[in-house]
């Protein structure tokens, strides 16, 4: 960022006219185009190309190549036409397979690397763009919320408790909290970093949105300053490649001592037994067709055909590895049940008035339940009415989606539900409060209602809303509603009760208010909506190979997870404590329910990242799927790499979940990703494919070497190139067979001793 900006001591207003911009709006099409090729990229991050001419030069120095040349020359030389047209056509298929595999690999570990580049959500002509970072212009409108990475250096012109991580950029390893008003004027040697309505490229949110305006991008930010940018690797070659190149050099050796040794032999113990040409011809068609030479090559092969089909499935693999991490990945981990749903809720039952609906009769126009959905709508802060300035909104998400639900189904709309009300105040519920209470005025006279868990907003209340009239609430009373509450929580519903008080106009605090005498409205009992893509990825993962681990913060929560179509066959695990003799078994799956009623949000998360350390310890490597700040810092301190997810979900994903993982599914469909998650983790199969291929090389090259050794005792039975043929066709062919042929996999799919037992029920009597 250079030093003489001047956009810090402006105004808001001031800022946005200064760049030629709107902040409602942002930027239209034509000045995006302008300025992008005015000031270019935002060239913060720098992906690795891969090159083909690099990647054929490597292929044609190989040692395999150059002996298939040695091996052309030599039946050239000696004039075996038919020959020599066949090693050619084999030298040319063998090298492009390699070649092309190669290449395609590298394409796609660009697009995996290139996904590391964060996205970053701008206003262009009046509408919201998800956009990669590198595609922001100066003067671009850009909104950000928690998880998000700053994509470049941006004058904040409106903030909401925005708190930011800049050590990344800057040497302050403290939160900073930011804000939008113009600086006074600084001196002229003071750190730009100083600057709190600034941030900088390369810091993350930790908190809070904000809108801000796009100040510097590319070279000019104070990141590029700094030398920060960042180069993302674009890595092809996985441990399974390298130990197959490992494999292949030292066959290689092995195999090329031998020929050595035959041309030796040939040419000087058996003098004039064999022509010169011949004997190398044999000895190098030997030595190139090793096994190992075919084992990195059908390596590469599947590799680079898995890589691909999920490239094709939506996958963004950025390590070469993940694949195979995720297939001895013993555990499946769902931070919290929230992943598990749509986002969205059904409302299954209300108890309002005294009197209860459940069923069709639910989201029948009733005045009841009008006046229920009204007072839980006002005390979420879901209103369309005028809000008081300086009134912190924070609309519970179960609470909200009821609502929505409601005036769906009855065809009501939100201004209908709440007019002639308009919202004095809202207390949201936090530490030390148990409520959220809202105070509106209607006909004059102030209202006021408390939101919460209901045995809490029953303590409170000290009569029950009847039909037109108000009766004591006795405990007989309370312990009815609550046996129905606790009935909707066994169903997997959430309870979300009311009360109600018109308090004296002269005093509406929240202590009067309760001090008052409240009295019980009711309840909905809400249920969330699965999701397609978690049930689809959790029935992916459960195998008797893994397990699927799911924390629920209460027992409806808890519940609802253990329901058939989401994790089939949990066990259901309650700890209350850091001390927990839970111990997990590969191939069960559980729902851990830590109550956050009961421990405070702190123990809570110590407790759950323990039990996921003791995960991987008692099972093994763990796949994880987020969509909050919350997730992706769980990911990181748990230290869980392989990550997916799907954009369906998550736009954008939160910046600390995805800089951490080794791959990420955003397709649009569903079905797509749970496809791409199964074929990542299909591991039993293929790693008795390979065991077959191994045994099946290895004897191949054992028969090869037996007639290798027996060609110099008797007469050549078989040409020369037949060994070429043999070990690059046949084998190649054969090991395409045994990786991808069904009937393979129906054969290593029966289980061991299957046919033992069939023989004994043949025959019973040698039982």
């Amino acid at each position: 960022m250079q030093n003489d900006v001047i956009w810090q001591y402006l105004s808001e207003d001031e800022t946005v006219r200064t760049f030629s911009t709107n902040a409602e709006r942002g930027l239209n099409t034509s000045a995006v185009s302008y300025r992008r090729g005015k000031f270019g990229p935002n060239d913060l991050w720098d992906t690795e190309k891969v090159s083909f001419r690099r990647v054929a030069v490597k292929y044609l120095l190989d040692g395999a190549t150059v002996f298939l040349l040695i091996d052309l020359l030599c039946a050239a030389f000696a004039g075996f036409d038919w020959q020599f047209a066949l090693i050619l056509i084999m030298s040319v298929l063998f090298v492009a397979l390699r070649v092309a595999c190669d290449v395609i690999l590298g394409r796609v570990a660009e697009d995996g690397a290139r996904s590391a580049i964060p996205e970053t959500l701008v206003i262009r002509d009046g509408k919201t763009e998800l956009i990669p970072a590198y595609d922001l212009v100066i003067g671009d409108v850009v909104l950000l919320s928690e998880g998000d990475i700053v994509p470049a250096d941006l004058r904040v012109i409106n903030a909401d408790s925005l708190v930011v991580s800049e050590k990344d950029v800057t040497a302050n390893d403290i939160p900073v909290e930011k804000i939008s008003s113009a600086l006074p004027r600084r001196p002229a040697n003071e750190e730009p970093e100083n600057m709190s309505n600034m941030l900088f490229a390369f810091s993350y949110v930790l908190r809070g949105t904000a809108r801000c305006v796009c100040a510097a991008s590319g070279a000019r930010t104070l990141a590029a300053s700094k030398g920060k940018k960042q180069t993302l690797r674009a890595a092809t070659v996985g441990e399974a490649q390298k130990r197959s190149e490992r494999v292949a050099a030292v066959s290689a050796s092995v195999l090329m001592i031998a020929a050595m040794i035959y041309i030796f032999v040939g040419l000087f113990a058996f003098k004039g037994k064999f022509t010169v040409t011949g004997v190398f011809l044999t000895a190098f068609s030997f030595a190139v067709a090793g096994f190992g030479t075919v084992w990195h090559s059908l390596v590469l092969f599947s590799h680079t055909r898995r890589m691909t089909r999920l490239y094709r499935l939506g996958g963004d693999v950025r390590s070469p590895d993940a694949p195979d991490a995720a297939s001895e990945c013993g555990a499946f981990l769902i931070r919290d049940v929230s992943d598990l749903t749509s986002g969205g809720v059904e409302v299954c039952s209300a108890v309002t008035l005294g009197r209860s609906f459940e069923g069709n009769s639910l989201f029948e126009k009733n005045a009841a339940l009008s006046e229920l959905f009204k007072m839980l709508a006002l005390a979420s802060g879901f209103s369309s009415a005028p809000i008081s300035a300086g009134t912190a909104l924070l609309v519970d998400r179960d609470c909200k989606s009821a609502i929505e639900t409601y005036l769906n189904k009855t065809g009501l709309k939100a201004a209908e539900l709440t007019r002639g009300a308009a919202l004095a105040a809202l207390r949201p519920k936090g530490d030390g409060e148990v409520f959220d209470t809202a105070v509106w005025i209607e006909d004059g006279r102030y209202h006021a209602a408390c939101v919460g868990e209901i045995s809490r907003v029953l303590s409170v209340c000290r009569t029950v809303a009847g039909e037109g009239y108000e009766e004591l609430l006795d405990e007989r009373e309370r312990e009815r509603y609550i046996s129905l509450a606790k009935e909707a929580e066994d169903k997997g519903c959430r309870v979300i009760a009311i009360s109600h008080r018109i308090p004296p106009t002269h005093d509406f605090s929240r202590i009067a208010v309760i001090q008052n005498q409240m009295e019980f409205v009711g309840f909905v009992a809400v249920r969330p909506v699965p999701s397609d893509f978690a049930a689809k990825t959790v029935e992916a993962f459960s195998s008797p190979e893994r397990s699927v681990v799911c924390f629920a913060a209460s027992h409806s929560e808890a519940v609802f997870a253990l329901e058939d179509k989401m994790i089939k066959g949990a066990a259901l695990a309650e700890v209350k404590a850091p001390a927990t003799s839970l111990r997990f078994e590969k191939g069960k799956n559980y729902v851990v329910c830590v109550p956050e009623d009961v421990l405070s949000a702190e123990m809570r998360v110590r407790i759950m990242l323990s039990l996921a350390r003791r995960l991987k310890n008692e099972v093994g490597g763990v796949a994880f799927v987020g969509r909050s700040l919350a997730d992706g810092v769980f990911a990181r301190e748990a230290k869980v790499r392989l990550c997916v997810r799907s954009d369906k979900r998550l736009s954008p994903a939160p910046y600390s979940l995805t800089a951490s993982a080794d791959a990420i599914f955003h397709a649009k469909e569903d079905a797509a990703v749970c496809e791409g998650v199964s074929e990542m983790i299909r591991s039993t199969d293929r790693e008795k494919r390979f065991a077959l291929l191994w045994k099946y090389l290895i004897g191949s090259q054992i028969a090869r070497a037996v007639l290798f050794a027996v060609s110099l005792f008797l007469p050549p039975v078989i040409p020369a190139v037949a060994f070429l043929v043999w070990g690059l066709a046949l084998d190649m062919a054969a090991g395409a067979f045994i990786l991808n042929s069904k009937r393979v996999g129906r054969l290593l799919a029966k289980p061991k001793g299957a046919h033992d037992k069939r023989q004994k029920m043949k025959n019973p009597e040698n039982v």
